[in-house]
């Protein structure tokens, strides 16, 4: 969209589009819950370096798209990126990227909305119980979840861990009856997690050693 917005020299469009990408989707869902495991695992870690490749493809499409607005903020940020095997003097000599399509991505653009619409109503309860003083910060609340079937299809689809996308300490989904705020995609109960505090990650947890660590930051720590 953005790319055609170019073509008609609909600047104002780019910007927006941009914009909205920016806040709506990395700064709001994506870099919030993805803090937990660039801060926490391992360096090498499969996940950390997978959230980094996602940064960097989206870096890497940014610094093009806005070049024709702030020229030289990023050619500066372009002057930082490293490991470029057909890196340029400058980042006026580079192409757009590329739009990559996949054969099932309609299916997931359908996924990502849904999921995104629950994920809304999940806030909401959080929001609540933050307001009703039943819990601080989401971390460290327990989640529980009653889907409706459809929800619950949806949920079961989706190959992520879904408590730390939800920033939450604890996520339990049940198909018992359980009070809690009622939507059309389920009942969602928010309660305080009970336990102590991790001193390195924040969340609550059952069990922490002596150093006040729980056993996810210890066998983190071992490998330092």
């Amino acid at each position: 969209n953005a790319y055609k917005a170019y073509d008609n020299y609909e600047f104002s469009e780019v910007y927006r589009l941009t914009l909205n990408y920016l806040t709506n989707t990395l700064s709001a869902f994506y870099l919030d819950f993805t803090k937990d495991v660039l801060y926490i695992e391992a360096k090498d870690d499969i996940a950390r370096r997978s959230i980094q490749t996602v940064f960097y493809d989206n870096l890497n499409a940014l610094v093009r798209l806005l070049t024709p607005f702030i020229p030289y903020t990023t050619e500066e940020v372009y002057s930082f990126m490293e490991n470029i095997s057909d890196k340029k003097d400058s980042v006026y000599l580079l192409d757009m990227v590329e739009v990559k399509h996949f054969d099932n991505e309609n299916e997931l653009l359908d996924k990502y909305s849904k999921f995104l619409s629950f994920r809304t109503n999940v806030l909401k309860a959080i929001e609540e119980a933050r307001n009703n003083k039943v819990i601080g910060k989401s971390l460290s609340a327990k989640l529980v979840i009653k889907p409706t079937e459809e929800t619950k299809q949806l949920l079961n689809s989706i190959k992520s861990d879904l408590k730390t996308i939800f920033i939450v300490s604890e996520l339990v989904i049940t198909d018992e009856n359980i009070e809690g705020i009622e939507f059309d995609s389920a009942t969602i109960q928010v309660t305080a997690k009970q336990g102590t505090i991790c001193k390195r990650c924040w969340q609550v947890v059952d069990v922490v050693n002596e150093d006040g660590i729980c056993d996810r930051c210890a066998k983190v720590i071992e490998k330092l």
